[in-house]
């Protein structure tokens, strides 16, 4: 059995995502462009997508340096308050030699640093158990604390890495997450570049 696409992994698997439901999802990607007021005809969109060499949220505050050669493939506003659950906010992708790579950025209410491990370690991303490689160490971005936990999963018969960075801000957590195949080491140098280039 051939492995999948990282077209396919990232973008189609919804069911197999341990996100939030349909309608939380769409609540998050569209949230902050609909008019709520009778009798409104404005049509619903999400931001258009942006390759520009930063990424910037305003409505979060933050911003990071793209890698070369990645594109955006998701762009959303999250809602103000508490969130339903985890909510994509923007995701990235590039094609390499070894099949390509994504990274994206996961939103929700804040959680305690003992309770990570457990919740990124549940089935997502097509893969049904994620296993702890290096577990928990406490990092910074700037004047913002967080922690990097690193997993391995089998997909199509291949190990598939998810490298997760939670930053902890205005009571969200903000889970920065990679997923490269596991002999692609020029992806991880990249994705960690870019978190080491994030500014709050």
């Amino acid at each position: 059995m051939s492995a999948p696409t990282f077209d396919e992994l990232a973008g189609t698997r919804a069911a197999e995502f341990r996100l939030v439901s349909r309608t939380q999802l769409a609540w998050g990607l569209l949230a902050g462009t609909i008019a709520w007021t009778c009798g409104c005809d404005t049509s619903p969109r999400a931001p258009l997508l942006r390759n520009a060499p930063v990424y910037h949220s305003e409505s979060e505050g933050f911003r990071f340096r793209v890698p070369e050669g990645w594109s955006q493939s998701a762009n959303a506003v999250l809602p103000a308050g508490d969130l339903p659950g985890d909510i994509f906010l923007t995701r990235y992708q590039v094609k390499t030699t070894e099949g390509g790579a994504s990274m994206q950025i996961i939103c929700r209410n804040d959680l305690a640093a003992d309770q990570l491990e457990e919740h990124w370690s549940g089935p997502a991303f097509g893969v049904k158990t994620w296993k702890v490689e290096e577990s928990l160490q406490k990092v910074q971005a700037g004047p913002v604390a967080g922690e990097r936990i690193v997993y391995s999963g089998l997909l199509g018969g291949k190990t598939i890495m998810k490298h997760v960075t939670c930053l902890h801000k205005n009571k969200r957590l903000y889970s920065f997450i990679g997923l490269y195949w596991q002999n692609d080491v020029f992806a991880r140098q990249q994705i960690e570049r870019a978190l080491d280039s994030l500014i709050w």
